[in-house]
C-alpha cells in the first residue's frame, strides 16, 4: 500500500490499484499514465529520496509528491521519522557583512545547493545556498544592506 500526498490532497493506492495503471515511458524523465480512463503526462523534475519526495510536472502543473508506505505512517504516528530530515524554516546570516546580490525570489522553489544570495564579509564573497529543497516564503533583505551575524535573511515555507 502506498500513501501519496500532492499539496493538500492525499491518495492511498492498494497494490492492485497501482498495477492497474498503464504506464509508458516516453523519455528517461517523461512518462504517460493511463489510470481509470484518465490520461496524464508526467515529467520528473527532481528526486529527493531522503525526503521520499518527487518534484513532477503533471499536465503542465508542477507539484511536490510525497510517497509513504504503511511503515512510514506507523513511524510518524509513534513520533519517529525515517532519516530524520530537518525542516528548514529560515536562513540566517552566518557572519556580519554586506548583501551584494539576492537571487532568491518569494514563492520560488530552490533545491539543495542552489545559490540564494551573495554576502560579502571580510572582503570575501560568500554564496549562501539552499540547505535543502525549500520554497521561499519571504526575502527579508535587499542588495546593499548590511547584516549582523544571526540576522534572518530568508524565510522558508
Amino acid at each position: 500500500m502506498l500513501h501519496v500526498s500532492v499539496g493538500e490532497k492525499k491518495f492511498t493506492f492498494e497494490d492492485k490499484q497501482a498495477q492497474d495503471a498503464d504506464i509508458t515511458w516516453l523519455s528517461p524523465r517523461t512518462l504517460h499514465i493511463l489510470y481509470q480512463n484518465q490520461s496524464f503526462t508526467a515529467e520528473l523534475i527532481g528526486i529527493h529520496p531522503d525526503e521520499r519526495k518527487l518534484i513532477i510536472r503533471i499536465n503542465n502543473k508542477e507539484a511536490e509528491v510525497f510517497i509513504k508506505t504503511g511503515t512510514d505512517l506507523m513511524l510518524e504516528k509513534l513520533g519517529m521519522t525515517k532519516g530524520g530530515s530537518l525542516k528548514h524554516s529560515h536562513l540566517n546570516a552566518p557572519m556580519p557583512g554586506l548583501i551584494l546580490q539576492v537571487h532568491a525570489e518569494e514563492g520560488k522553489i530552490y533545491h539543495k545547493g542552489e545559490s540564494l544570495l551573495v554576502l560579502e564579509a571580510m572582503k570575501m564573497e560568500n554564496a549562501l545556498k539552499a540547505p535543502a529543497t525549500v520554497k521561499v516564503k519571504k526575502v527579508c533583505i535587499k542588495a546593499g544592506q548590511a547584516v549582523e551575524k544571526g540576522e534572518k535573511l530568508i524565510e522558508f515555507e
